[in-house]
């Protein structure tokens, strides 16, 4: 999840106390969601409650972090102070808080977006090295081709075969 990965670089950079509890608390939310998938069972609403309650206190704490001492404003200077990577961060935990633990009300919803970063890394390495598609329809190919490729292998189908039978025109989807 590209959140834990954010809050390390805070850990790391910053030396943020927030972001490592944050840290520390989704991926015990994760586990406890784990727990009650292979039990078959939904989290109990008073789990989803304290992990909640949890969170809103981290981020409670973290502002003394992230928020810069109040200053006097410098003369010549227009315009609004950027914020800090640490307030970024954080000002994301608040505003997205329902989607950032929708996991544990929904087990539909992944706890991370790394299937769907997989499923169009290749486009983005394509472009890189290529700088773009010379064509449109170039790139409603190669978007065929990759998203063939990701279905048989979320199918768990063998891609060789696959494609074999798809050159003799055999192919069929289940």
């Amino acid at each position: 999840m590209h959140l834990l990965r954010e809050c390390q670089g805070i850990i790391d950079y910053d030396k943020h106390q927030w972001a490592s509890d944050m840290q520390i608390l989704l991926r015990e939310s994760l586990k406890e969601r784990k727990k009650v998938l292979e039990a078959e069972r939904p989290l109990y609403p008073e789990a989803i409650s304290n992990i909640e309650t949890r969170y809103d206190e981290i981020l409670s704490r973290g502002a003394k972090e992230w928020r810069p001492p109040l200053k006097s404003a410098e003369s010549g200077k227009r315009g609004r102070k950027a914020k800090s990577k640490a307030a970024n961060l954080a000002e994301r935990f608040i505003l997205y808080k329902a989607d950032i633990l929708r996991f544990l009300q929904n087990a539909l919803v992944p706890f991370d977006n790394s299937q769907a970063e997989r499923d169009i890394r290749m486009v983005k390495v394509k472009e890189k090295v290529s700088g773009s598609f010379r064509t449109q329809k170039g790139a409603i190919q190669f978007a065929r081709i990759r998203g063939f490729i990701s279905t048989m292998r979320k199918q768990g189908r063998n891609l060789l075969d696959s494609i074999i039978l798809v050159g003799r025109g055999q192919f069929f989807f289940n």
